[in-house]
């Protein structure tokens, strides 16, 4: 995997990301998600891997009207569609997971939908996901296939992402426990992969 070759694919797709939404039709099934972690109205929310936004409108249902979230990728041109979203107060970050760009312990809530198989050091992402958590504050890694499924979808779109996997359960336990993240919710579904640790 190659930290340039993959920015540069989501910049290419940037401008027509949202021709073809990620699972249009499946937002009940996100806000099912959003609502399992116990969002409080007034969290400080990071949509990691935010791409244009597909979480915007979700997260501004389970949040406070003029509660801000922050949304960052690492691919730019993502980010400046994702500023077009109606669903402000938002502040968009341009940064890399495995190096954020963040102080200490700033978030309740970290969600990373879509976003795990592209990263090239998973364990440093999940390392400083834990420095930039609140105590007891969650991260929730989720997707709306299952692991099994979904790395068969990348495998068969080829090119940069052919090698993108997404680990098992087996395997996010583990490396949650080296960051130093106890699991909280673990499931690998067929059409559905959600895996929760906590900072204690």
């Amino acid at each position: 995997m190659n930290d340039f070759e993959t920015k540069n694919y989501f910049n290419q797709l940037a401008e027509k990301w949202d021709q073809h939404p990620i699972e249009p039709d499946k937002d009940d099934q996100l806000l099912q998600i959003l609502n399992r972690l116990q969002i409080q109205s007034n969290a400080r929310i990071l949509d990691a891997g935010c791409g244009t936004g597909r979480l915007f409108h979700l997260i501004r249902a389970v949040i406070a009207k003029n509660t801000p979230f922050y949304a960052m990728d690492y691919a730019f041109l993502m980010t400046q569609q994702a500023k077009k979203k109606k669903a402000q107060p938002i502040y968009p970050i341009c940064g890399d997971v495995q190096r954020l760009p963040i102080k200490d312990n700033q978030f309740n809530i970290i969600l990373a939908f879509g976003l795990f198989p592209h990263i090239q050091e998973p364990k440093s992402a999940l390392i400083e996901f834990r420095r930039i958590l609140k105590k007891n504050g969650k991260l929730a890694i989720f997707h709306l296939k299952g692991s099994r499924s979904l790395n068969q979808f990348h495998h068969q779109l080829g090119g940069v992402v052919r090698d993108h996997f997404l680990p098992s359960l087996k395997e996010m336990h583990i490396l949650f426990h080296e960051a130093g993240l106890k699991v909280d919710i673990s499931e690998d579904l067929p059409d559905k992969f959600l895996c929760v640790g906590i900072k204690e």
